[in-house]
C-alpha cells in the first residue's frame, strides 16, 4: 500500500510541477489568461493532494478507509464548482463557465490518476 500512496504522491507532485513551469512559461509569453488557467489546475491538484495526505493521517494503514475517504471527498468538493457552472451557464457567463470547467476537469483527472493506481474499476 504504501507504494501506491508514494505513487499517488509523486503523480500529483509531477502534476504540480507541470502547471507551475506552463504557468510561468505562458505568463513570460504575455499569454496572461492562459496562465492564470494553469494556476487554477495547480490549485485543484495541490487541494487534492492535501486531501491525500490528510486521508492518509486519517485513515492511517486502513487502505479501504483512505480509499473511502478520498474517494467521498472526490464527490464532495467538487459540487459547488458544478453549482457554479450552472448558475453562470445559466446568467451567460462564459468565463465563470470556462474557470468551473477547469476545476473540473482537473479533478475528474485526479479521480482517473487515483483509480488508476489503486485499481478502483
Amino acid at each position: 500500500m504504501k507504494e501506491q500512496k508514494k505513487e499517488f504522491i509523486t503523480c500529483m507532485d509531477e502534476r504540480i510541477a507541470d502547471c507551475k513551469q506552463r504557468a510561468m512559461k505562458l505568463s513570460g509569453e504575455g499569454c496572461t489568461e492562459e496562465s492564470v488557467f494553469e494556476n487554477i489546475r495547480l490549485n485543484i491538484y495541490e487541494i487534492f493532494k492535501t486531501v491525500f495526505l490528510a486521508a492518509e493521517k486519517s485513515c492511517g494503514e486502513d487502505k479501504t478507509a483512505l480509499q473511502n475517504f478520498f474517494l467521498q471527498k472526490l464527490e464532495q468538493i467538487p459540487e459547488n464548482w458544478k453549482i457554479s457552472y450552472e448558475k453562470a451557464e445559466k446568467h451567460g457567463d462564459s468565463e465563470k463557465m470556462h474557470i468551473e470547467k477547469i476545476k473540473l476537469e482537473t479533478a475528474q483527472k485526479v479521480r482517473e490518476i487515483f483509480e488508476k493506481i489503486y485499481h478502483i474499476v
